[in-house]
């Protein structure tokens, strides 16, 4: 599964790099302009950043830890790395699936 995932992540992202994107276009996709936000565009806005991803990202990775053994104060440091990387991978892949699809 971890394979499968890897290299969906990696498929995604070259697929975002080797399209052909005008830099305006891209900026006019992630930064909002105040005039044209209504109050569709702020709803969609909310469902990208927590949808199903990121319910499940929480849930998951509850489980994980407890099934890792890291119940202690020792691997706070460690579960924060993970989820700074992990975060950070999700951010970058779902910015990549906004250019494919835009």
């Amino acid at each position: 599964m971890s394979t499968t995932a890897g290299l969906l992540f990696i498929t995604v992202l070259i697929s975002a790099f080797q399209l052909d994107i005008d830099i305006a276009k891209l900026t006019e996709v992630y930064i909002p302009n105040p005039k044209e936000t209504s109050e569709q565009n702020i709803e969609w806005l909310v469902v990208l950043i927590g949808s199903v991803g990121g319910t499940l990202t929480v849930i998951c990775y509850g489980s994980w830890i407890k099934e890792s053994n890291r119940t202690s104060l020792a691997y706070l440091k460690t579960c924060s790395i993970d989820l700074v990387v992990g975060n950070f991978l999700t951010a970058l892949f779902s910015k990549a699936m906004v250019v494919i699809g835009s």
